[in-house]
């Protein structure tokens, strides 16, 4: 079958271009023969030309049936703007039509107009063939993401559906093991710190204690240069040679606690085949395993129960089950750590009530990482408001921590996003949302004498960041941190959410004054990939509309030193926007002078028209998809290089390499 859109869309453009190639030739060839006895207008016998053969060709396509137009590609589904531009061809055909009696008389002004004319109708074809390109990749890119989100659900599904035939066995296997009514404090549960320090010097002699504590402190910060901790990083390395069974330096200092340190660092960067290849060794070269051992393998199978692109070709609670068997065959007891570490690994409420009850029989107490566990479910299952309700009963059984507490926060201000979605409707942030979740914060920390911590600033940062309101989140930075008795420390995350709100928030004239404040009081903290990320769009966008001469300014620093203008801006922005303890008061507004503060946080509005700043909010976003498509193509001819240097050297001279540059080891 003849393709439609080549006929319809661009037969004319085409035809011009031909015809007025061919008649070129034909002219210069003329002029080496007789002499030319009258001087014709060559443009207006193209334009006779072309208008019939676009005609011809027009009137082709509307004679075509209706079920061979059907069975064609739909490219009025594709692009709703294609109708505009059939009706723009109609009308520059008929202008040709009128202009064909002029031929003779119009001279160099037709000749002029018609290639005026010309340079029009490309620019239609080219403007047809990028909003064709543009909504063919959106199509694509959200067949991709629903084929992704039935991809996890299907895996979720088929997780739940397997999982009572071994929940089965996990009890009978747990009751019958001897439970210790202890617990112990590993890495494991201890809130994530971030650093962009060098990594630590190797000590000069080396010895059981000195393994321990060189281990935790490599270990103990999440560093943000994915160099030093992506599982193939420099630190996974450090950890796997130090703990090498073989190696001549640390081999007669290897203990249990080292082991146990190195299996927990894995875990927690996701890198399960380490962790059992860590274990392995351990039973390999005889070195004992206890009970913080089994809990920090079972933890490993609670991550990778929740990560769906994990192909895993075994369920993961027969993994549980068989380090239960291991740990009951080897006569190491279970502890309320283990208890509770099972709980988070069994999916669907009603299969954690079967373990619920058997902890009960067993007196085993919930600890906090439990409870945030079970409340996480109620909060799913029957809405936060319900999970506060029930938690408030429960007071007397439950050690709540603040944890549990951030889940719910959590969920109150998810709750109406997730309803909204469900309708297939906008959803637009409330007052009365954020409202409730903040007093329920500061009733929480009455009820149970709580601590919030960085996670809680975090949590509503999260919920700000998603909806631009950078006004909100700066008031409740400036709550949270400067209270004299919760002594919250923003970490590389806060600034992180700190940076999207203020790069979501809707164009303004000094919009980008602000986020060169942000990022330059966020000196003192590492940056995270996503930083760098939102950073490069925000320079993107201030480059885009500094193209159009919007802004107040036409430069924008990257630099990250504090200066006294952006020091004293965000000072001033934390008193104006600070919250009450328990008041929330987000329409700053009515009451707010019209300060510079003002200005930059865009609590006014704009002057630009709303349709023409969506429109620029468009072109902005294709032109920072084009910068990060060629800041990738950087990124793998990187990543290319440096596997080629690997494949030439050898993994240990990479290693040794990387050792050397760090200075940890002399060349």
């Amino acid at each position: 079958m003849k393709n439609v859109s080549g006929q319809v869309l661009f037969p004319v453009a085409r035809s011009l271009r031909r015809s007025f190639l061919v008649h070129r030739r034909t002219a210069s060839t003329s002029t080496h023969g007789q002499h030319v006895p009258e001087k014709s207008d060559p443009t207006s016998d193209l334009v006779a030309d072309v208008g019939k053969s676009a005609t011809d060709s027009l009137e082709k396509t509307e004679k075509l049936p209706e079920k061979e137009s059907l069975q064609s590609p739909n490219l009025l589904q594709l692009s709703p703007d294609l109708p505009k531009f059939y009706q723009k061809l109609n009308d520059e055909l008929r202008r040709y039509h009128q202009l064909m009696p002029l031929r003779t008389s119009a001279g160099d002004e037709t000749q002029s107009h018609s290639q005026n004319t010309l340079s029009t109708l490309l620019t239609m074809e080219q403007e047809a063939k990028i909003e064709l390109d543009q909504t063919a990749n959106a199509n694509e890119r959200e067949r991709q993401k629903k084929k992704e989100k039935e991809h996890r659900q299907l895996s979720r599904q088929t997780q739940i559906n397997a999982s009572p035939t071994y929940i089965q066995s996990i009890i009978e296997v747990l009751t019958s093991m001897r439970t210790a009514l202890t617990s112990s404090n590993n890495e494991m549960v201890l809130e994530r710190k971030f650093t962009s320090k060098p990594l630590p010097k190797f000590p000069t002699q080396w010895s059981r204690e000195g393994l321990v504590a060189y281990l935790q402190q490599l270990t103990q910060y999440q560093h943000t240069n994915s160099k030093y901790s992506s599982p193939n990083g420099l630190i996974s390395s450090i950890v796997k040679d130090l703990l090498r069974v073989n190696n001549p330096s640390t081999m007669n200092h290897l203990s249990t606690e080292a082991f146990n340190i190195g299996i927990s660092y894995h875990a927690r960067i996701s890198d399960i085949r380490s962790c059992r290849q860590l274990f392995q060794d351990m039973l390999s070269s005889g070195i004992s395993v206890n009970t913080d051992t089994y809990n920090i393998l079972l933890m490993s199978c609670r991550y990778r129960l929740g990560n769906v692109n994990d192909n895993w070709k075994v369920h993961p609670l027969r993994v549980v089950d068989g380090f239960l068997k291991q740990m009951r065959s080897k006569g190491i007891p279970a502890n309320i750590d283990t208890w509770n570490i099972v709980l988070g690994t069994v999916p669907e409420g009603s299969n954690k009530s079967r373990v619920l009850t058997e902890m009960s029989k067993k007196n085993v107490p919930l600890s906090r990482r439990g409870l945030a566990t079970c409340v996480g479910d109620i909060v799913q299952q029957v809405g936060p408001k319900l999970a506060m309700v029930y938690l408030d009963k429960q007071l007397e059984k439950y050690n709540v921590g603040i944890d549990t507490v951030n889940t719910i926060i959590s969920g109150l201000l998810n709750d109406d996003k997730l309803k909204a979605d469900k309708a297939g409707i906008k959803f637009t942030p409330s007052v009365e949302t954020v409202d409730v979740a903040w007093k329920y914060l500061h009733y929480a920390i009455s009820k149970w004498d709580l601590t919030p911590s960085t996670s809680v600033l975090n949590t509503f940062g999260r919920f700000f960041a998603a909806n631009g309101k950078l006004d909100w989140f700066i008031g409740l930075y400036s709550a949270m941190v400067s209270h004299p008795e919760w002594n919250i420390q923003p970490n590389c995350i806060t600034y992180q959410y700190l940076l999207e709100a203020a790069v979501r928030v809707p164009f303004h004239p000094y919009k980008y004054e602000m986020v060169e404040t942000i990022n330059r009081i966020s000196y003192k903290v590492p940056r995270t990939k996503q930083y760098q990320n939102w950073l490069l769009r925000a320079k993107t966008q201030f480059d885009y509309y500094n193209s159009l001469n919007l802004l107040s300014k036409n430069t924008f620093s990257m630099n990250r030193h504090a200066t006294p203008e952006t020091t004293q801006n965000f000072v001033q922005a934390q008193h104006i926007l600070k919250w009450a303890d328990q008041t929330f008061k987000p329409d700053y507004t009515n009451v707010l002078p019209r300060l510079q503060i003002a200005k930059l946080l865009n609590l006014f509005p704009s002057d630009i028209p709303a349709e023409e700043t969506q429109q620029h909010t468009r072109q902005s976003r294709r032109v920072y998809s084009q910068t990060t498509k060629q800041f990738r193509a950087t990124t793998s001819t990187q990543e290319t290089a440096t596997k080629q240097r690997l494949i030439r050297k050898g993994p240990y001279q990479k290693y040794i390499d990387d050792l050397e540059e760090e200075g940890l080891i002399e060349g």
